[in-house]
C-alpha cells in the first residue's frame, strides 16, 4: 500500500502546475474551494478566461476550475512520487485529434529525471491500459496528460486497484499505486 507523501511545497508546486494547464477546462458548479474526498482533495481556482471576455471589456473574467488530486510515494522511493490530477472534460479540449470524445482528463506530474521516450503507463486492475507521452518538463517536474474515454473513466471508478509506471532507465520501471477511496464521490461531486 502506498504511503501519501507529505510534500507541501511539491504539492503547492505541482497543483500550480496542473492547474494552468487545465485553463481550458470548467466544471459546471463549483463545490467549496477545498473538499476532502477520502484520499482525493477537491480544489477550485478561480483562473482567467480571456476567450469569455466581451469585445469591449478591459476586464478579463474568470471561471471557477475544479479537479481531484491525490500525491503518492513509491513504496520502495519514498523521495520519489507523483500528483494524480483529474477532472471532467468539458468538451473543449483537443489532446489528439480524431480520439474517442474524453469524459475526463488525466494530469500526472513527476520529479525531473525519468526516462522521457518512455512516457508514463497506467494500469487498472493488472490490465495495462497504455501509456502517454510527456507534454513538458518544468523545473519542478515532468507533466503527462492523457483523456479517460467513458468506459475507461467507468473502470477507473470500480477499480480495485490503479497504478503508475514511471521509468528511470529503460530497465528501471517504477510501478506507483494511488488510492481510490473517495473517487467515485469525488468526481461525482465536480459536475453537482
Amino acid at each position: 500500500m502506498s504511503k501519501i507523501a507529505n510534500y507541501s511545497h511539491y504539492l503547492v508546486a505541482a497543483f500550480g502546475l496542473l492547474v494552468a494547464l487545465m485553463v481550458s477546462q470548467t466544471a459546471n458548479a463549483a463545490p467549496a474551494n477545498n473538499t476532502k474526498y477520502g484520499d482525493w482533495l477537491m480544489h477550485c481556482s478561480d483562473v482567467e478566461s480571456p476567450s469569455q471576455a466581451a469585445e469591449n471589456s478591459t476586464e478579463v473574467p474568470t471561471e471557477q476550475v475544479c479537479a481531484l488530486f491525490q500525491s503518492v510515494a513509491a513504496e520502495n522511493r519514498p523521495r520519489f512520487g507523483l500528483t494524480i490530477l483529474l477532472s471532467k472534460d468539458d468538451g473543449k479540449t483537443t489532446i489528439q485529434s480524431g480520439a474517442p470524445k474524453a469524459a475526463g482528463l488525466i494530469k500526472i506530474l513527476v520529479p525531473l529525471g525519468v526516462l522521457i521516450p518512455t512516457g508514463i503507463g497506467m494500469d487498472i486492475n493488472g490490465t495495462n491500459i497504455g501509456l502517454t507521452g510527456f507534454l513538458r518538463c518544468l523545473p519542478n517536474g515532468c507533466t503527462a496528460v492523457a483523456t479517460l474515454t467513458t468506459e475507461t473513466l467507468a473502470s477507473l471508478m470500480t477499480a480495485s486497484s490503479v497504478s503508475f509506471t514511471v521509468f528511470l532507465t529503460p530497465d528501471d520501471g517504477l510501478s506507483i499505486p494511488i488510492k481510490l477511496n473517495g473517487l467515485a464521490a469525488g468526481f461525482a461531486a465536480l459536475s453537482s
